[in-house]
């Protein structure tokens, strides 16, 4: 009588996704999350009303309640105590350095509270109690080139740029250098110019017409580079 052994089939190697129905429903939360805060982070500074609902749109679909408060970048202080005396358990921030903010920052470290920045030139830390920097330094520092390369290209050589910024907000400022520096480099027959305005000036509707008597101005002007996307708004109308 003869014996044999089946051996045992050994599972292939490899991550194995078996999620439940609430996982799956989780997921479906967690990029419908992602995809409003996209959208808020599209009309931040064109339309802040619209932003702040989908913010809130997106806190909903996680279980969260989201509460906005108006600061101004360069000093938001007042706001940040605030949040602290209500009791929030994040902070998120927006375009104002870390400097502007350090003491709420630290008695926010005391009673747990993480705080989550954007579109600055800080490094995060554990001891600094901002623990996120997304939209840095490094994000502009390799888009701007690109753009200015584009710039170079699509010009042969022969760009004469505007600039509209807002260097109220370092992160801008540096990627007005690094768009300038790149140019510079590669194009020695291009010019810059840089048109420096305000958020009061952006949120007032006066960037088009800032835009209009540069142009007018300087009519070798054959390019327009903008810091970020939300600037170009009304700026066609403006021109014809």
């Amino acid at each position: 009588m003869s014996s044999f052994s089946i051996p045992a089939k050994q599972p292939r190697r490899g991550a194995y996704l078996l999620p439940s129905i609430l996982t799956v429903a989780n997921m479906i939360c967690g990029f419908w999350a992602l995809m409003e805060t996209f959208k808020a982070g599209q009309f931040l500074f064109a339309n802040p009303a619209l932003a702040a609902g989908a913010f809130d749109s997106a806190a909903k679909a996680i279980g969260w309640d989201l509460e906005v408060i108006d600061v101004k970048s360069v000093d938001p202080s007042a706001g940040m105590q605030q949040a602290i005396d209500d009791g929030a358990d994040y902070i998120a921030i927006t375009g104002s350095p870390y400097a502007t903010y350090k003491n709420q920052a630290l008695a926010a470290a005391a009673k747990g509270i993480p705080i989550l920045s954007c579109y600055s030139t800080d490094t995060p830390s554990v001891e600094s109690n901002m623990l996120t920097e997304c939209g840095d330094t490094t994000f502009v520092g390799l888009g701007m080139p690109i753009l200015a390369d584009w710039v170079i290209g699509d010009s042969n050589g022969k760009a004469h740029v505007l600039f509209p910024t807002i260097n109220d907000f370092t992160v801008l400022k540096a990627g007005s250098d690094a768009f300038k520096a790149e140019l510079t480099k590669m194009c020695p027959d291009c010019t810059f110019q840089e048109l420096n305005v305000t958020l009061e000036d952006l949120l007032a509707g006066k960037v088009p017409g800032a835009i209009a008597s540069q142009l007018q101005a300087n009519p070798e002007i054959n390019y327009i580079a903008y810091a970020f996307g939300d600037m170009p708004g009304g700026v066609t109308p403006a021109l014809k």
